[in-house]
């Protein structure tokens, strides 16, 4: 599958603000199982452990982070502490508007089930509901790194 989606934005990666744009390089299915890999240090539970996250407004920012400012040597704890830090701002200060992070919770029901597309189809509000939480969230990314890059 990763094959497929390389392949069908090849034609745009160097100009499009994508992963290769964040990343600074060009993401190849190699480098997949590094990625998936780290999934659970985008966020960190209370336990001092990472834990994949839930709900796409977020995972989002968090891949941001991840590419911008995590680790690119396993080994470097302190790039690690730093993307730690700042993926538990991003997902806290969403927390802190909304009081839920998970899509399930913000909209009342699964968006992965079947009824679902149809749901948002025949209800125009959960759209803009949606797209506010995607606005939400860009703000808070924006300002974690307007402050980082300073």
């Amino acid at each position: 599958m990763m094959e497929k989606l390389i392949s069908a934005s090849a034609g745009n990666a160097s100009s499009e603000n994508n992963a290769d744009w964040w990343a600074g390089y060009a993401l190849t299915p190699d480098k997949v199982p590094y990625l998936m890999s780290n999934v659970a240090e985008w966020a960190v539970a209370e336990d001092g452990k990472g834990k994949v996250m839930e709900g796409s407004q977020l995972t989002g920012g968090m891949m941001v982070l991840r590419l911008k400012f995590g680790c690119i040597v396993a080994d470097d704890k302190a790039a690690k502490e730093k993307n730690y830090r700042l993926v538990h701002e991003f997902v806290e200060e969403f927390n802190n508007r909304f009081e839920m992070t998970a899509c399930r919770d913000l909209f009342g029901f699964e968006l992965g089930a079947p009824e679902a597309s149809q749901r948002f189809a025949n209800e125009p509000e959960l759209g803009k509901r949606c797209a506010g939480f995607v606005r939400e969230a860009s703000e808070i990314l924006e300002d974690i790194i307007e402050r980082e890059n300073e």
